[in-house]
């Protein structure tokens, strides 16, 4: 079966050089959804830079090794797979997926790679109810705002009374916490910048 071989070889390929400027990967079962209900899918995805794709697991789990992006994520490629390959904004097309499922009870979400981390459904959906991400980017400066008004207050009483206030101290944990939730959503580069850097380069931008 030579040809049978080279067919095969050829869509393992051309899966491989679609995952080429990855952002984003979900894998689904989609028993008993109807074509045209996927294709509506594809349309709303289409925009998005995402796109869904009905995969064969065998020749799947060998282009995701190509890419070294099988360990842990391979395991769920079971019964018949549809496949979401994002490259443009992947919390934008997870939220459009998680919004799909919910109105077709067929369509089960497995898992996903987001930044390189395998993510259990549970996960996916939790990252899928946060805010868009420029929302998450004007939270962020608005925090950066309040957060130096509240430090030049806190300079000025301190000179006043020999010491800070604690108001300071409130405000670096809740900035922690609102980096650390922009860093999981946003897709980044093999080498992740820390909380402080991301923190510093916000402070330019006011």
């Amino acid at each position: 079966m030579p040809s049978l071989r080279k067919e095969r070889e050829a869509a393992v390929d051309t899966l491989t050089k679609e995952f080429d400027g990855l952002q984003g990967l979900v894998v689904a079962g989609y028993v008993g959804v109807k074509t045209q209900e996927l294709n509506d899918l594809r349309g709303k995805l289409r925009p998005l830079k995402a796109r869904c794709q009905i995969v064969k697991n065998r020749l799947a789990k060998i282009a995701l090794k190509n890419k070294g992006i099988d360990v842990g994520f391979a395991e769920f490629f079971k019964g018949q797979s549809a496949l979401i390959i994002q490259k443009g904004d992947a919390v934008a097309g997870l939220k459009v997926l998680v919004e799909f499922e919910k109105s077709h009870a067929n369509m089960k979400i497995r898992a996903g790679v987001l930044d390189g981390k395998v993510f259990n459904v549970g996960q996916l959906k939790a990252v899928a109810s946060l805010p868009p991400r420029p929302v998450l980017l004007s939270q962020l400066l608005a925090s950066c705002r309040a957060s130096h008004s509240v430090r030049g207050g806190d300079d000025r009483r301190s000179s006043e009374f020999g010491k800070p206030v604690g108001t300071s101290r409130t405000k670096k944990k809740s900035r922690k916490r609102l980096v650390a939730q922009i860093w999981d959503v946003c897709p980044h580069g093999a080498k992740a910048p820390s909380s402080e850097e991301i923190w510093r380069n916000a402070q330019l931008m006011m």
